[in-house]
């Protein structure tokens, strides 16, 4: 995970856990239980422990949602991803984008080699990212076309 001066350790902890697919959104139960914990209202005190079990994987009941804040949620995913997306872009834009051919590591220096196992990784990452960020918008697209909210990415 690539944080940037002052990076939100709220944000940096929601995309180094990944994205695999587990929900018809494509991550995991605990990433959402996690956005729900950050953007609840205290009105919603009542529903802390069960949010939080949930977050924390200490859970069996896989169907957490919150219609109430559900966009918020996304929302705040969405501007994780997008944050970092700009981290990785600069990242790989600084580096110059490498692309050597990494077939024989043993002809490569090896600081030459790690930088390009970290343009890939990175591009990879960025990859990912920028699916997520797809689907995230779909969502939020379809949520707010429904009349749940008035704001339209």
């Amino acid at each position: 995970m690539l944080q940037g001066e002052g990076g939100s350790s709220k944000k940096a902890w929601i995309i180094s856990i990944g994205m695999f697919s587990d929900t018809s959104l494509g991550w995991p139960l605990e990433l959402m239980a996690f956005a729900y914990l950050v953007v609840s209202p205290p009105s919603m005190s009542r529903q802390f422990e069960e949010i939080a079990a949930a977050a924390s994987n200490k859970t069996t009941s896989r169907d957490i949602k919150y219609p109430e804040i559900e966009e918020e949620a996304l929302q705040f995913i969405l501007d994780s991803c997008e944050s970092s997306i700009s981290k990785y872009s600069k990242f790989l834009q600084a580096s110059g984008e490498m692309d050597l051919d990494v077939t024989n590591p043993k002809q490569l220096n090896r600081r030459v080699f790690l930088k390009q196992l970290a343009v890939d990784l990175c591009t990879s990452e960025r990859r990912i990212l920028y699916r997520s960020q797809y689907i995230l918008r779909r969502r939020l697209r379809d949520i707010r076309s429904r009349g749940e909210g008035s704001e339209i990415i």
